[in-house]
């Protein structure tokens, strides 16, 4: 099948589709985003049964048809700022290798409207490495710098795709500054506001870490000079050299904003859910080469008893402004994607209990949320990025060595959370990791740890700065650190 149009769905409308195969064609061809099924302000419709299949990319050693900006959503269904839409049911669905999401539902959300979907029910489907394709942050910025330790297709995926608007051309090094050819514009990053480098190639002079960030001090006359601290004294190389050397300007841009192809389209995660109350999301089990799955701005939200089988990113993903969601009896797979378990920004009245979630890539994080309780859970080898092995771990665009998660962290991004409630869950770390099992950075508030348990190496509660945690009968714990925040490059 291979509509340029999408069909269109109605209200009132039930779909049985057992049996029933949906194609993708094996080699894209005309616009890179395309829906096969979409309707607008749709209610009381149902679809049962019926298998889609497709292509996504994917990286070596796979041999893709399909270019990774492809977003081939298979069902959508929007609403219009004044529009309704309501009691939409889902069931029995397949979905394998669908480079979209498979269900998409999306209210009205605007700045200054927002028009809820209302009563979405996902039951009993099968998606299977569905959801638009993600890189992963750093990968590609790894891939070139590193590029020795990768196999040649890998290499390659770094030089065709990493960030060409932020690569330079050569660069000599010329003792006390650099010369070089096409130096990248600066991009201001409120997050990160200083202006960034990293060398990379064949020869560099012995002084210069390979991958590490320096930091630009100024140029004069054609002449870059730069330190390896803001502000510091000009960074002096003991040889002057030129050929096969480069450097990536903008690091916290090329790493963190990389994680996605340019040009990709909407349809994150294999079940895309934005802007809808009263969700029931049952008895599926979810994969994909990207987010596995993803539900934002809505409440009244109940996810339990699924299996999420792959995530090459997120893995279960509750992300900005959710209320009212209850999360339990499922099991997590993260296998080394990026995080295991997230809680964006502004989420509230959050219940996590009985769940399974391990072999996760950057353990589980909560940002600036409040009133979230998380019970009688497993956390299990969540932060296999750490793990410090070329091919496992992810080196950082910062230091240039790999990088160091906690298991479970609290953060505040310059505002505050609160009312924080852990008991009874068991934590289990990755082998060898020396970070915290529990980092709660500070502007925390009403945060209560009670009888959890710590196992593996990784046995330290870290509490920054003001941050305010009530601790008793945690089983396992080497150590309460109080500790002064150390602010971040």
């Amino acid at each position: 099948m291979s509509p340029m149009e999408p069909i269109e769905l109605f209200s009132d409308l039930s779909i049985e589709a057992e049996g029933a195969k949906f194609i993708w064609p094996l080699h894209w061809t005309g616009p890179v985003h395309r829906d096969m099924f979409k309707g607008v302000d749709i209610c009381n419709f149902s679809w049962n049964g019926g298998r889609f299949e497709g292509h996504v990319f994917d990286v070596p050693p796979a041999i893709p048809t399909w270019v990774p900006e492809c977003c081939a959503r298979c069902i959508v269904i929007e609403t219009t700022a004044d529009g309704r839409t309501e009691n939409l049911h889902f069931q029995n669905i397949e979905g394998v290798d669908c480079s979209g999401s498979v269900v998409s539902v999306y209210g009205y959300l605007r700045k200054d409207k927002q028009t809820r979907a209302r009563n979405i029910e996902v039951r009993n489907c099968r998606f299977k490495r569905c959801g638009k394709f993600m890189w992963d942050y750093g990968y590609l910025w790894e891939k070139l710098v590193f590029a020795d330790f990768f196999t040649p297709a890998e290499a390659a995926l770094g030089e065709r795709y990493a960030s060409p608007e932020n690569r330079s051309g050569e660069v000599r090094f010329l003792g006390d500054c650099i010369r070089v050819d096409a130096m990248p514009a600066y991009r201001k990053e409120d997050r990160h506001p200083f202006d960034t480098i990293a060398f990379y190639g064949n020869n560099l002079p012995p002084e210069i870490q390979r991958g590490k960030c320096y930091f630009l001090l100024g140029e004069s006359d054609g002449k870059i000079y730069f330190s390896d601290i803001p502000g510091g004294k000009p960074f002096r190389t003991s040889v002057a050299l030129h050929g096969g050397m480069y450097l990536f300007r903008n690091l916290f841009t090329v790493f963190h904003w990389g994680y996605a192809p340019e040009n990709q389209g909407p349809g994150k995660g294999s079940l895309d859910l934005v802007c809808c109350s009263k969700i029931n999301v049952r008895d599926c089990e979810l994969g994909a080469n990207g987010d596995a799955m993803h539900i934002h701005t809505s409440s009244d939200i109940t996810f339990c008893r699924n299996l999420i089988s792959k995530a090459r990113m997120g893995a279960f993903f509750l992300a900005f402004n959710c209320d009212h969601a209850d999360i339990h009896d499922n099991t997590v797979y993260g296998t080394n994607g990026s995080r295991v378990l997230t809680v964006e920004r502004g989420c509230h009245d959050v219940s996590i209990h009985n769940n399974v979630f391990t072999g996760g890539g950057r353990g589980c994080w909560f940002n600036q949320n409040d009133y979230i309780t998380i019970s009688d859970n497993v956390f299990k080898d969540n932060v296999q990025k750490g793990i410090q092995q070329t091919g496992i771990g992810r080196r950082s665009p910062f230091s240039g060595a790999f990088e160091r998660y906690p298991e479970i962290y609290f953060t505040h991004a310059l505002k505050s959370y609160s009312n924080i409630i852990m008991r009874r869950n068991v934590i289990e770390s990755t082998p060898d990791n020396t970070q915290p099992a529990i980092l709660f950075e500070k502007n925390g508030s009403g945060i209560i740890l009670e009888d959890n348990i710590l196992q593996g190496t990784s046995r330290e509660i870290a509490i920054e700065g003001n941050a305010d945690v009530q601790a008793a009968r945690n089983a396992g714990v080497a150590e309460y650190n109080k500790k002064s925040v150390a602010e971040p490059l």
